[in-house]
């Protein structure tokens, strides 16, 4: 028996720093807090994406009939005193307290409560613009389109809070912050969001009236290049669980430009002085052939000015003047105008395009460049 006491005893002396230290990771533990998210908003601080604090009241051990009575002044709690009490653990007393109640709860000061903070992501334009600005997950994270993009940005930094146990390390008092939360920082867009509306609105009556699979649709500034809106069609509503994701088809398909791309090659050979736009060229017969290819006009055109190669558009005479500026001329052209270049934007599998560059390229193939194939944007 001496033994043993003597043992107790030299533990206690010896152990005591290791005991202590032991018996308080049992009482304390850490727990994260999350930030608010920061919001993405258009142009004019319109809420494309912003997160809603909710907030749910608990009562922890040792509450009080007098701290019920205080409570039940300010919320309506629904569950008897007798029934918190017996069920002796953390219990929710009140679902999404607004931000009043919040305030007035907060200024009780009582230990054995718990306001637990959580957020909501709420997308006020839905399918208008979902598959740009994309959604974030429960826990916070970024996972479809700008949400994910601009992430870290929009997350902050997390603060901590300590929380004090019991021996069966059930909370017993209000946490202790260690660390406050840093918001998220909030993002301004170039789009604005009454433009945004009828884009989409027009896009998708459009496709839906014509049975096309799908589309998309982009309006420019001008004057600044900057987008006032990109509409994709099919979408789908970012705030249902449910949700089907689809594709953001502006920045994601790359297809064949098309004639669209003539004026380009027009404009590259001026800037070279090559031409001027009052020269003409002779398109006769109204076809061309090159490495056994046909290149066609819809009739003979004899003579055209550049003025009407573009008009009119021409492939024979769009190929000759492709010929005449070589594939070194019609790339440095089409590059220098920002195409099958990555644009200055992050975006998941951002699509830019490509151009046809190969080695030995045949001239039905620089051709094919200047009336917009063999390349893609």
């Amino acid at each position: 028996m001496g033994a043993l006491i003597g043992r107790i005893f030299f533990i206690q002396i010896n152990d005591k720093e290791f005991l202590d230290s032991k018996g308080e990771s049992l009482l304390y533990s850490n727990r994260p807090i999350v930030p608010l998210r920061g919001g993405i908003l258009d142009r004019n601080d319109f809420p494309l994406a912003l997160s809603i604090n909710q907030y749910d009241l608990f009562a922890l051990r040792n509450f009080s009939h007098d701290e019920y009575i205080k409570l039940k002044k300010i919320v309506p709690i629904i569950k008897s005193f007798k029934s918190i009490i017996e069920l002796n653990k953390k219990t929710l007393l009140f679902s999404k307290l607004d931000f009043s109640q919040y305030e007035q709860i907060k200024q009780l000061r009582i230990d054995s409560i718990e306001i637990e903070t959580s957020q909501k992501r709420y997308y006020p334009l839905g399918e208008q613009i979902a598959p740009l600005v994309g959604f974030a997950g429960k826990e916070g994270k970024g996972l479809e389109g700008l949400e994910k993009a601009l992430d870290v940005s929009l997350s902050g930094v997390a603060g901590s809070e300590r929380l004090i146990q019991n021996a069966s390390r059930k909370v017993i008092k209000r946490p202790i912050l260690i660390t406050p939360a840093i918001k998220g920082e909030s993002i301004n867009l170039t789009i604005d969001s009454r433009i945004q509306f009828y884009t989409f609105k027009h896009l998708s009556r459009f496709i839906e009236a014509n049975n096309a699979k799908g589309g998309s649709a982009i309006v420019l500034d001008n004057h600044s290049g900057e987008i006032l809106a990109m509409a994709s069609y099919p979408s789908y509503n970012p705030n249902d669980p449910n949700r089907v994701i689809q594709r953001n088809r502006p920045l994601l398909d790359a297809f064949e430009p098309g004639s669209i791309i003539k004026p380009l090659v027009l404009a590259k050979a001026i800037d070279l002085g090559l031409i001027s736009l009052e020269e003409s060229i002779n398109t006769h017969p109204g076809f061309i052939s090159l490495n056994g290819e046909m290149i066609s006009d819809s009739s003979n055109y004899q003579t055209l000015s550049y003025k009407e190669v573009i008009a009119k558009s021409s492939q024979v005479g769009v190929s000759k003047l492709a010929l005449f500026l070589g594939i070194d001329g019609l790339i440095a052209g089409y590059k220098s105008f920002g195409l099958s270049k990555p644009p200055d934007l992050y975006f998941p599998n951002l699509a830019y395009g490509t151009i046809n560059a190969r080695p030995n390229i045949s001239d039905h193939e620089i051709a094919s460049l200047g009336f917009g194939y063999n390349m893609t944007a």
